[in-house]
């Protein structure tokens, strides 16, 4: 489906249009902002974006509590590819059953050089 969605014509041109105004901004500081627990989940064999970067996120959630899910042998729509597990993993976060595993990343300030 993705990849047909990705095929159609005129995307070309969309898909252009979309990365000329596609801003990221500073994830570090837009994930700092984040108040409520968050569940990062991310396929292992994601040839997108590498599994580690569920860890930055993870690690930027400076203000919210938060739980990294990886699955093995799952890509980059692990909602498709698994979704059994998907669904079962994210009711029972909002359920609270995953509260004892989340942590919040705590700064602190590092000593200088002088």
């Amino acid at each position: 489906m993705n990849y047909e969605i990705g095929r159609r014509e005129g995307q070309k041109r969309e898909g252009e249009i979309y990365l000329r105004n596609f801003k990221t901004g500073d994830p570090e500081e837009v994930l700092g902002r984040v108040k409520a627990p968050t569940l990062i989940m991310w396929g292992m064999s994601n040839p997108t974006v590498m599994h580690l970067e569920a860890n930055f996120m993870s690690l930027w959630l400076t203000g919210a509590p938060s739980l990294v899910i990886k699955y093995p042998k799952v890509g980059h729509y692990l909602y498709m590819e698994i979704p059994d597990q998907v669904a079962a993993d994210v009711a029972a976060f909002l359920d609270g059953n995953k509260d004892v595993d989340l942590r919040v990343t705590q700064r602190v300030p590092v000593a200088s050089a002088n």
